[in-house]
């Protein structure tokens, strides 16, 4: 009997710290110069025949991230405007992707969504936000960390935006003795400068 108990008090305590592990969804905004694409799964539909379980994993660009998503669960990604393909993966074989525009500043809303029948088919698809926030409500996010670590090119992260915000320092041109006794004697020529004030400039050149 203790020990029916004590599998029994394992399990809760497993149940208890796996759902406060879970972290809610929360809305942000786009980095500065990127933006955002919330990836998300939302339950299946129709009679699941298998006993498969539906986890995806999110490429951009043919590249496939870290992690991957489960039903209930989203991702979200800053990435550099532009031109952009989104995939979600399932298994070795299995892809659906979305081709899309992405401008700075704007937020996006990809829904992953299975139909579990014999050919355990699924979809990607770009959905409006008032629809993707009452669903993304219902979900918590996949993984512990929000940062991506890999070296998918088109993810910025925090410290490349705040890179991005460095002004890039001047670059002070400056003119060669040769370039400056041209353009004195050009000012000679023109009659602007007396041949005492161009001898007088000439000598100030000079002597630089």
């Amino acid at each position: 009997m203790k020990k029916i108990a004590l599998i029994f008090a394992t399990i809760l305590l497993s149940i208890f710290f796996t759902a406060c592990s879970k972290v809610a969804f929360e809305k942000q905004a786009p980095l500065e110069n990127a933006a955002l694409v919330y990836v998300y799964v939302v339950p299946e539909e129709g009679i699941n025949m298998t006993t498969r379980v539906s986890y995806y994993k999110v490429g951009i660009n043919g590249k496939k991230a870290e992690g991957g998503l489960k039903v209930g669960e989203y991702k979200a990604y800053n990435l550099k405007p532009g031109m952009v393909s989104i995939s979600a993966f399932r298994g070795d074989l299995e892809e659906q992707k979305i081709d899309m525009e992405l401008a700075s500043g704007k937020t996006y809303y990809l829904k992953v969504k299975s139909f579990s029948d014999d050919f355990a088919k699924f979809e990607i698809k770009r959905v409006n936000a008032n629809v993707a926030y009452e669903e993304l409500s219902n979900t918590t996010l996949a993984g512990e960390y929000v940062k991506e670590s890999n070296i998918i090119s088109e993810f910025i992260t925090p410290k490349e935006e705040a890179a991005a915000m460095v002004a890039a320092p001047q670059v002070v041109y400056t003119k060669s003795k040769t370039e400056e006794l041209q353009n004195a004697a050009a000012l000679k020529a023109q009659g602007i400068l007396t041949e005492a004030e161009f001898n007088k400039l000439k000598a100030e050149i000079l002597s630089k």
